[in-house]
């Protein structure tokens, strides 16, 4: 059985919420956990634009981190 998910989720900060995106790509996704991936994506985009207190390479990592949880998540969610 494969349960991997075709995701396809954009960054930054003019990009729309994750949860607008994972909505838009009709996913299923608790409500709770999608507040607090945008609060982190978020995040991630003030630290590194706003206040440039993390690098572009940091930013990088950490997004692919947040990225990975999201698909977990989304994959575990959205199985048939």
């Amino acid at each position: 059985m494969n349960d991997k998910i075709e995701l396809s989720i954009t960054y930054g900060m003019t990009a729309d919420p994750i949860t607008t995106q994972l909505k838009n790509q009709n996913l299923k996704f608790k409500k709770e956990v999608g507040d607090v991936y945008d609060m982190e994506s978020q995040a991630i985009s003030v630290l590194c634009r706003g206040s440039r207190l993390l690098s572009d390479n940091q930013a990088r990592k950490l997004r692919i981190k947040l990225h990975n949880r999201i698909t977990k998540h989304v994959e575990r969610m959205n199985r048939k």
